[in-house]
């Protein structure tokens, strides 16, 4: 009986011994998995954050995007503008030339007798009149021209 008690008592022994081991096996399975779940959590949390980074990074570039497009749009803009003040010009410039041969003709006119009479004033001691007269008609340069002009 004493040889069968110990056995007993053996058998006891092993089975606390292997509860306590299947207890910390069990014990480490559960950290095991909570860690699992943990790099799992901070895994998922790592690539949120990466996917979050790749968004910024394409708002930035689409902010920029929509800034050289309006770089681009107030250049259109621009030469719209300067498109129609050509336009305006051309416009003007036709009409100027329609009116232009009457206006330049009296324009040279007018400028013609001013500075006939500027000659005149300034010459009128030094030329004999002929010669200033075929002078102002002709538009010839005399070889004796005052230094007055």
């Amino acid at each position: 009986r004493a040889g069968a008690a110990q056995e007993d008592r053996r058998d006891l022994e092993e089975a606390a011994d292997q509860r306590m081991r299947a207890e910390f096996v069990e014990e480490d399975l559960l950290l095991a998995r909570q860690q699992l779940q943990l790099a799992l959590a901070q895994q998922e949390t790592a690539q949120v954050q990466a996917a979050e980074r790749k968004v910024e990074r394409a708002k930035k570039e689409v902010q920029e995007a929509k800034k050289e497009v309006e770089k681009a749009e107030r250049k259109v803009e621009r030469a719209k503008k300067e498109v129609q003040e050509a336009k305006k010009e051309v416009q003007e410039a036709k009409k100027e030339d329609s009116l232009g041969p009457q206006v330049t003709r009296w324009h040279l006119w007018r400028g013609a007798g001013r500075f006939n009479q500027q000659l005149r004033w300034r010459c009128s001691l030094q030329w004999p009149s002929s010669a200033w007269v075929l002078g102002t008609l002709r538009g010839l340069n005399f070889p004796d021209r005052p230094a007055c002009f």
